[in-house]
């Protein structure tokens, strides 16, 4: 009656607890609880010492699916890729957005409060679950200038996942200009990143901010002085 695979499930388990693994060497929490209660699920199902009546095992099924593909600690069995241990052992990782690519720490989110939500509001929630459904984009895009559409009125924030705190950025608008001084700064070392907060609350807009390291910036302008006087 099972029609889950012990191939789906075994994917399902390793993808899964590499993302929780590697999800807690940014935020310092291993949750595997519900991988566990996935395994166990799946071994009520397997276990042939249970006689399990066609109500019992559409429960199950139900339960796992839902937990499968509902939980932030899973990746949903879905087959990317398949890789072999042994000339005749193999299995398949299974992987989604942010399971198999969780390596890539360095990204930078961005987001904009509530009205009612102050900057006060916005240090004690950030956390990483706080995180978890905010958009992000790369380094790169943000060096090169990113669109942001501001649809409320409120406080504009970015977090620099996986900077340094010995390191400094700089924010500059679309004509170039540095406005680094109309954002407050924190380093959080629990989410190892640096916190943006912007001074004064944002309007409906659509703006283009670039955040660049600040020694990238000395590098353009050593390049350019050489240019010019060498």
């Amino acid at each position: 009656m099972i029609i889950i695979s012990e191939k789906k499930h075994i994917s399902t388990i390793i993808s899964s607890i590499n993302k929780v693994y590697n999800r807690a060497k940014i935020n310092g929490k291993l949750s595997v609880k519900d991988i566990y209660y996935l395994h166990v699920i799946y071994k009520l199902l397997t276990n042939d010492l249970f006689d399990l009546t066609l109500d019992e095992n559409n429960v199950l099924v139900t339960t796992y699916n839902r937990l499968a593909y509902l939980s932030k600690d899973i990746c949903p069995p879905i087959i990317l890729k398949t890789y072999q241990t042994t000339p005749k052992i193999t299995f398949e990782q299974a992987g989604v957005k942010d399971c198999n690519n969780y390596n890539s720490f360095k990204k930078i989110f961005y987001w904009q409060e509530e009205f009612n939500k102050t900057q006060l509001d916005i240090l004690g929630s950030l956390d990483f679950n706080y995180l978890d459904n905010k958009p992000s984009d790369s380094y790169e895009n943000f060096e090169i200038g990113k669109d942001i559409n501001l649809n409320d009125i409120g406080y504009l924030s970015f977090f620099l996942l996986g900077s340094l705190e010995s390191e400094s950025y700089i924010i500059k608008d679309a004509l170039n200009n540095d406005v680094t001084h109309a954002f407050t700064s924190f380093y959080n070392n629990t989410l190892k990143g640096y916190l943006f907060i912007s001074n004064n609350k944002y309007t409906h807009s659509l703006i283009n901010l670039k955040i660049i390291k600040q020694t990238q910036q000395l590098n353009i302008f050593n390049n350019v002085f050489n240019n010019i006087f060498m």
